[in-house]
């Protein structure tokens, strides 16, 4: 790809990951007007293109430093998006903003964390911040499309993954 006046390239992978971000930019507008099926089908997008750019950079033997910052920054926005999805769907309980704000936090020092540790004997410690970006987005959507349950009830979700995103759990990397 192109170089930059510093010397670095852009490569492939990076690309696919620049263009998960901008889903994930887009998704934010979405969210903020209430059309939450677009900005879910975008967060989609942007996981499914978070799976594939580390493949991509592995066949490509061209993983760098680079790429794995503009990942993590991914991955973060993710996680806030994730954040305020749940908030702009309803929830209203006088903890909310406490809680969310602890799940955003929480995404940061997992990601930290990762990127100081990696994987151990492939699997990584703690929740993955995407796998957690799916399950919250993906129980919300059910619920508005599906089920009826107050949005207030999915604080606990989010409780849940702050406690386990940076935890000593152990998840089989795929």
């Amino acid at each position: 790809m192109r170089y930059f006046p510093s010397g670095i390239r852009l490569t492939l992978a990076d690309v696919v990951t620049m263009l998960g971000l901008l889903f994930s930019i887009l998704a934010t507008f979405f969210i903020f007007q209430g059309l939450f099926l677009q900005a879910y089908g975008l967060i989609l997008l942007q996981i499914i293109l978070d799976a594939l750019d580390g493949r991509i950079a592995r066949l490509q033997k061209s993983e760098h430093t680079l790429g794995a910052s503009l990942d993590s920054f991914a991955d973060f926005y993710t996680i806030v998006n994730v954040a305020l999805f749940g908030f702009f769907s309803g929830m209203n309980h006088p903890f909310t903003l406490v809680v969310l704000v602890l799940f955003i936090l929480s995404g940061a020092l997992r990601l930290s964390i990762f990127s100081v540790v990696g994987t151990k004997d492939g699997y990584y410690r703690g929740i993955p911040t995407t796998l957690t970006s799916f399950l919250l987005a993906t129980s919300l959507m059910l619920n508005m499309q599906v089920f009826s349950f107050h949005p207030n009830w999915w604080l606990w979700g989010y409780i849940l993954f702050a406690i386990l995103m940076p935890s000593s759990v152990r998840v089989k990397k795929v």
